[in-house]
C-alpha cells in the first residue's frame, strides 16, 4: 500500500518522458519546415488535440476566458473580453446616472456634428451573445432588460441617433438560409454585413430625408474551413473540418478599383495611394483612405468602428466617392475636431460592437466641445 504513490510517480514519469521524446517526431511531421530547438519541443500540438477532444466529447473550452463553447458548435467570446459574460447575464454594475451621462454624452456629440453641417448616426453591431443566444451553454442566461436596452433606450428617448441592430438581426435570422455570424468567431459574416450596411443607410436617409443610393450585390455560398477566431483560442483550427464554416461571399454589381491610402496619424493626410479592387480593409492596421470615382454618390463619409467594419467596408466604398475609416477611441477630442476642420465630411457613422459601448472614452467630448 505504501508503495502505490511511488508506483504512480514513476509511472507518470514514464508517460511524460514517452510524450516528450515523442514530442520532436510529432512536430517534424506536423511542421517539417521548423526544426528549431524551440518548434522541437513545442506542445502545442498535444495542446489542440487535448482542446480539440475536450471540445467535441464534452462541449467545453480549456480557455473559457477568452471562449465558451455553446451548442450546436458554436464559439463565443468569453468574460476577458469587456466582461462579456457579465453583460450578457446582467451581472455587469451600473448606474442610473452612468446611463443618464452615456445618453446626453451620445445627444451632445450628434449636435457637435450636425452644428457643423455633417450627419450623424451610432450604429448599435449586435454581440453574437444577443443574436444565437439559443446556442449559449445553459449557464448562459441573457438577462432581458440588460444593459444595451438601457443605453439604446436612454439615448432615444434624447433624440439621438441610434440604430440598434439587434431587433433588425432577430428578425432577418429565421428568413435568412444561412447563418449572420460565424460559428467559431465573434464576428458578422458578409451577410449579417451586408444587412447592417444596408439599414445603416436606410436608417440615416430616413433621419435625414436624403436619398443615398445603395449598391445591389449578390453571395455565392462557399463552404470552408474556419479562418481563425476562436478556434485559434484553442488551437484546434487545424482539426476542424475542411467544411465546417459557411462564407457567405458577397458580389457586388458593377464592382471597380477604389484607390486606397494609409493615412498618416498625426497629419490626417493620406499617403501614396493604390488601385485595388475588393480591398480588405482592416482599421487595426491603421486609418485608412478611400476614393472612388465610381461611386454611387457624391458623398464623403467619416467611418469610425471596430473589427466589424472589415466585412461591410466594400459597400461602403461603392457607395461613398471618400471614406476616412478610423478605429473610433484613435480620433476624438482635438484630434476630431482637426480632422473634421481638414476634410469637412457629409455623414459620420459610428459603428460599435455592443459589448464596447458602456465606458467607452468614443462619447466622452468635453474637451472636443471647448474647441
Amino acid at each position: 500500500m505504501n508503495n502505490s504513490p511511488k508506483k504512480s510517480l514513476l509511472v507518470f514519469f514514464i508517460i511524460a518522458s514517452l510524450g516528450m521524446g515523442m514530442l520532436p517526431l510529432i512536430n517534424i511531421i506536423k511542421k517539417p519546415n521548423e526544426i528549431s530547438q524551440t518548434a522541437l519541443y513545442n506542445t502545442d500540438v498535444i495542446e489542440s488535440y487535448y482542446n480539440f477532444f475536450i471540445y467535441k466529447t464534452l462541449n467545453k473550452s480549456t480557455n473559457p476566458a477568452n471562449v465558451i463553447a455553446g451548442k450546436n458548435g458554436d464559439l463565443f467570446l468569453g468574460n476577458k473580453h469587456n466582461k462579456l459574460i457579465y453583460k450578457t447575464l446582467g451581472e455587469y454594475p451600473f448606474s442610473e446616472s452612468q446611463i443618464q451621462n452615456w445618453s446626453n454624452n451620445v445627444w451632445h456629440l450628434q449636435q457637435w456634428f450636425e452644428n457643423q453641417g455633417i450627419q450623424f448616426i451610432l450604429v448599435v453591431a449586435p454581440n453574437k451573445h444577443s443574436i444565437y443566444g439559443e446556442n449559449l451553454p445553459r449557464w448562459v442566461i441573457p438577462a432581458k432588460p440588460n444593459l444595451t436596452d438601457r443605453l439604446v433606450d436612454a439615448g432615444k428617448q434624447l433624440g439621438a441617433n441610434i440604430l440598434d441592430l439587434r431587433p433588425i438581426f432577430l428578425n432577418q435570422k429565421p428568413v435568412q438560409e444561412e447563418r449572420l455570424y460565424w460559428k467559431t468567431d465573434s464576428h458578422w459574416n458578409e451577410l449579417g454585413a451586408s444587412i447592417a450596411f444596408t439599414e445603416t443607410i436606410k436608417t440615416l436617409n430616413a433621419f435625414y430625408q436624403q436619398n443615398i443610393i445603395l449598391p445591389t450585390y449578390r453571395f455565392n455560398i462557399i463552404i470552408t474551413k474556419p479562418n481563425g477566431g476562436h478556434s485559434n483560442f484553442l488551437k484546434i483550427q487545424e482539426l476542424l473540418p475542411e467544411d465546417y464554416e459557411t462564407w457567405m461571399y458577397r458580389v457586388i454589381e458593377d464592382d471597380n478599383e477604389v484607390c486606397t491610402a494609409k493615412i498618416d496619424p498625426d497629419s490626417f493626410e493620406p499617403g501614396q495611394c493604390e488601385m485595388e479592387l475588393r480591398p480588405y480593409l482592416d482599421i487595426h492596421q491603421g486609418p485608412v483612405y478611400t476614393v472612388n470615382e465610381h461611386a454611387l454618390n457624391h458623398k464623403s463619409a467619416l467611418i469610425l468602428a471596430d473589427s466589424f467594419l472589415m466585412q461591410n467596408s466594400n459597400l461602403y466604398n461603392k457607395t461613398f466617392n471618400k471614406t476616412w475609416k478610423h478605429k473610433y477611441n484613435y480620433l476624438m477630442d482635438e484630434s476630431l475636431q482637426k480632422f473634421i476642420d481638414i476634410h469637412k465630411p457629409d455623414v459620420v457613422i459610428y459603428q460599435i460592437v455592443e459589448r464596447s459601448l458602456f465606458n467607452n472614452r468614443f462619447i466622452d467630448i468635453r474637451n472636443t466641445q471647448k474647441n
